[in-house]
């Protein structure tokens, strides 16, 4: 029952989107759709000859990409600004502040299907057996790599003492948290 999404390019016409302000965030709006918007607003700007007010129009904002595939928005309040994932910012909006222990689910396994009925605050253990079904956890024959190999560990071990973390992780082309973890002794101890 969740149709599929817009595609990309020129927005379409969505009769069922239905757009709500975002709590704690004045002058945004959240859309069922996983669209957020900022409204119509003057912001004040130093001028030359002192302040000058700037009329910005409504518009569709641009979601940035996160590091973990997901899509974040800058929102911004009194000159602060604050980032925040998209799929959090549209359950935040729609069902409610996210309840203790629970987490954020895609029940698609697509990241950027931020649309409302594609998300609910669940357990860790549903989210988990999300990704399994569709095949985006990280267990399983995709990710036979998540094991290293003694040898492997040893090896980032003895290049800490020539190299940084993150030369370390381009040569041997592996995430630098993982190289920052070993090093570290945090995994593998």
């Amino acid at each position: 029952d969740c149709p599929s999404p817009p595609k990309d390019g020129p927005a379409p016409v969505i009769v069922s989107e239905d757009w709500r302000p975002i709590p704690g965030y004045e002058g945004y709006e959240a859309s069922t759709w996983g669209r957020i918007r900022a409204l119509a607003r003057v912001v004040k700007m130093a001028g030359m000859w002192g302040p000058v007010g700037r009329r910005l129009n409504t518009r569709i904002r641009k979601p940035q990409r996160h590091t973990g595939g997901y899509t974040k928005h800058m929102l911004w309040v009194k000159g602060v600004g604050s980032q925040h994932l998209t799929h959090k910012l549209i359950l935040w909006t729609f069902v409610g502040p996210r309840p203790a222990g629970l987490e954020a689910c895609h029940l698609n396994g697509v990241k950027t299907d931020n649309r409302l009925c594609n998300l609910k605050w669940g357990s860790r253990s549903e989210n988990q057996a999300h990704r399994e079904l569709h095949g985006t956890g990280r267990i399983g024959k995709r990710f036979t790599q998540n094991r290293l190999a003694p040898e492997m560990v040893e090896r980032v071990r003895s290049l800490s003492a020539l190299l940084n973390n993150t030369e370390i992780a381009r040569a041997l082309q592996m995430p630098r948290t993982t190289v920052n973890d070993l090093v570290s002794r945090r995994t593998r101890k």
